[in-house]
């Protein structure tokens, strides 16, 4: 079976480029938030860091194992997923992801880069490293987002697609 490149597909270049840059925004969340919940341990000025940035750990996770998963059947397996299905995930990604990162900006905001720790050098750099992964799962939701905004679009023209077909 011959594979369209037709940007309505899910194997066009430009989507894969955007699904690998979702992974590897993921992978670069998931580290540095499994970093910022063991480094939370030694803060004690805090509501309870710990907790918040467990939470965007899970969801940048669920982000990470989808984008991941969609990437294996469509590269390993060489098979195409419904656009509904990526309509779906990439909504819920792109909706836990930024929902529990904003939240944890919010939650967080007051105590800026000024955290009080046991050990000195840990005061500016959970609040920096926090930063920058709240930045990279903005990223990786703003990449979800695109990949839904196209999914819709795929989905639609393959509907209006066959309605052409059947009326000739």
């Amino acid at each position: 079976m011959q594979l369209s490149k037709e940007f309505s597909q899910d194997g066009h270049p430009v989507i894969l480029a955007l699904r690998i840059s979702a992974v590897l925004s993921a992978l670069i969340a998931l580290i540095v938030f499994a970093w910022a919940v063991k480094a939370h341990e030694t803060v004690f000025s805090d509501v309870n860091g710990s907790s918040l940035c467990l939470i965007v750990l899970i969801t940048v996770a669920y982000a990470f194992v989808w984008s991941t998963v969609a990437l294996i059947v469509r590269l390993v397996f060489n098979r195409p997923l419904h656009a509904g299905i990526y309509i779906a995930l990439d909504l819920l990604g792109f909706g836990a992801v930024v929902g529990s990162t904003i939240a944890m900006l919010v939650a967080l905001e007051p105590y800026g880069m000024d955290y009080q720790c046991v050990k000195d050098p840990c005061a500016t750099n959970v609040g920096q490293v926090q930063a920058f992964g709240a930045a990279m799962s903005l990223l990786d939701g703003a990449l979800h987002l695109t990949l839904f905004v196209w999914a819709c679009w795929a989905c639609r023209s393959t509907k209006t697609q066959g309605r052409k077909t059947v009326d000739a």
